[in-house]
């Protein structure tokens, strides 16, 4: 873009970008979250949310967010294995997994699948899991009001202090000052 358009000035590492009346996106996946910025910004959060949600879209990212969620970071893999286990983490996040519980998802043994899991993924499957978990936490801090104790049983975590302390850790901020930053005022 910048060889084609040298008047331009291009953003990196942004999904999409908004300038006065033109707005851009840095592709397919993400033209969509710029079409759910748009209906945010002209009719608000809530319909934005309620729109992904019947996308089934899991969260609608800012233009400065990470270009690929945790939902779909990761599944670049062939191993039909992973993605079960894959898939059945982000289907029953407020359900506790014991390793035993996802072998068997994957039929495989514990080792098996946290060799598999690991080698197609290069991380663990309870630090995909914390992953997941720690988006849709934002993502419900953003969208809701629920309590931060109601957000962590949602998101399967102990109580509101063990979101508190991972939330804290991954975004160097409690939840409380993420939700007070991310929510609309007025």
């Amino acid at each position: 873009m910048r060889t084609r358009y040298p008047a331009a000035r291009v953003r990196d590492a942004a999904l999409y970008v908004h300038d006065g009346r033109v707005s851009t996106s840095a592709g397919v996946s993400s033209g969509i979250d710029l079409a759910l910025s748009l209906v945010e910004r002209e009719h608000g959060p809530k319909l934005a949310a309620a729109v992904a949600r019947e996308l089934v879209l899991y969260l609608r990212r800012d233009g400065d967010t990470a270009q690929i969620s945790p939902f779909l970071r990761y599944r670049d893999h062939l191993q039909p294995a992973v993605h079960r286990v894959q898939d059945h983490l982000a289907q029953h996040l407020d359900a506790p997994h014991t390793l035993a519980e996802l072998a068997t998802v994957a039929h495989l043994s514990p080792r098996g699948l946290t060799r598999a899991f690991t080698t197609a993924t290069g991380i663990t499957p309870l630090a995909y899991q914390r992953q997941l978990r720690l988006e849709m936490a934002h993502t419900l801090l953003a969208e809701t009001n629920l309590t931060v104790e109601a957000v962590a049983a949602r998101c399967g975590l102990r109580d509101a202090r063990q979101l508190r302390r991972l939330f804290t850790d991954a975004f160097g901020a409690p939840p409380s000052r993420i939700r007070t930053r991310l929510r609309p005022v007025g």
